[in-house]
């Protein structure tokens, strides 16, 4: 029994030690161990989100997975196409389940009732703009932070990018939905940013996306709150 205590301590003191030097290397250091375990649980969810630091943000490892909104109420899922449709055209919140993957469409982002955990926030453009720079720009960030490759096309030339997820921020290539419905699963992530970013409840959206999928980056300055991605949320 003594024995058994003293191997109990001493693996309680190693993982301490261990905990305490992960998040002493966190940053934007390739390959650097950056998981940092968020004790806190959520009321309305019952769960933890793990988290990750990459220069000072403090992202989610994983997209959101909720299926109700912070007073409890629950979000409509829909299944088909149509369904996402008629949502949009009467501007009500709702998510969509493909493959694992919640696709959210802005509404429920924009709905006061609150989609995200008080602790994160929606990341709104200039927090995306300071994750695309500090790791080198579009390019380098897409390759840091997915965990797939795609392949672009231009006028002159085709190039293979290789995700490296150097980061452990593990995007992966769920594409998007659009307003009438229909998935593009592509070799492209989408995710939801606030233009209104000083509120946490967005009022104006835009999505920031890494990858190729058909629609241009140049064409998502603004996005119809009937449109449908991936949520990240980031820490306030």
């Amino acid at each position: 029994m003594f024995l058994k205590t003293l191997f109990l301590l001493f693996c309680i003191f190693t993982f301490s030690s261990c905990e305490f030097k992960v998040k002493e290397k966190t940053g934007i250091k390739k390959n650097a161990k950056k998981v940092i375990h968020v004790d806190t649980i959520y009321e309305n969810f019952k769960r933890t989100f793990p988290s990750i630091l990459i220069g000072e943000q403090e992202w989610m490892i994983e997209d959101l997975e909720i299926k109700e909104f912070l007073n409890g109420d629950p979000i409509k899922r829909v299944f088909s196409e149509d369904d996402w449709k008629q949502y949009g055209l009467q501007k009500k919140p709702c998510y969509r389940v493909k493959r694992n993957i919640y696709y959210y469409n802005g509404h429920a982002l924009m709905d006061k009732r609150g989609l995200v955990p008080k602790e994160y926030k929606v990341p709104s453009t200039k927090d995306w703009d300071i994750l695309k720079q500090q790791i080198g720009g579009q390019t380098e960030a897409s390759k840091a932070l997915a965990n797939y490759s795609w392949i672009e096309k231009t006028s002159d030339t085709t190039i293979m990018h290789t995700g490296e997820n150097s980061h452990g921020f593990n995007a992966n290539p769920n594409g998007f939905i659009l307003s009438d419905g229909g998935i593009n699963n592509g070799t492209c992530s989408f995710w939801w940013a606030n233009k209104s970013y000083d509120s946490d409840i967005p009022k104006k959206l835009s999505v920031f996306s890494i990858g190729s999928c058909s629609i241009d980056r140049s064409e998502m300055s603004f996005v119809d709150p009937s449109f449908g991605a991936n949520l990240r949320c980031i820490k306030k």
